[in-house]
């Protein structure tokens, strides 16, 4: 079964937040470029727990729905990883970066754009 861009995003949300990742995020991006769909934020406290987050959404994509990433940059670091899947760019941070580069901010132009499918399924069980 193919994942659309949604679906995928939402897997890859529902991955980081199994693996114990923090401030998740998911902004849409198609109206403002060409690069993604989606950008899927993480942060974590430490190097070895981003290079494991993103090493194991590479594995669960492609065990579960047989998808490869087109590229991953940063593994060497853990301090920024990029995971390059299309339609979805995975963005897995160390705290420090996150909130220095602050990302959000700039790719929703607007406090409240975030449409993370996770915020939006936690608001349903309340």
């Amino acid at each position: 079964m193919a994942l659309n861009s949604r679906e995928l995003s939402e897997f890859v949300l529902h991955i980081l937040d199994e693996k114990k990742a923090d401030d998740l995020s998911c902004i849409p991006v198609a109206e403002k470029t060409s690069l993604a769909d989606y950008f899927v934020m993480a942060s974590a406290n430490t190097p070895t727990h981003v290079k494991a987050l993103a090493d194991e959404v590479i594995y669960r994509l492609k065990q579960d729905y047989d998808i490869q990433p087109l590229g991953v940059e940063g593994f060497e670091t853990g301090r920024w990883v990029l995971v390059d899947l299309g339609s979805v760019i995975v963005h897995i941070m160390h705290k420090q970066e996150r909130s220095f580069y602050n990302l959000e901010k700039f790719w929703e132009g607007k406090e409240g754009e975030n449409l993370s499918p996770l915020d939006k399924k936690n608001q349903a069980d309340v």
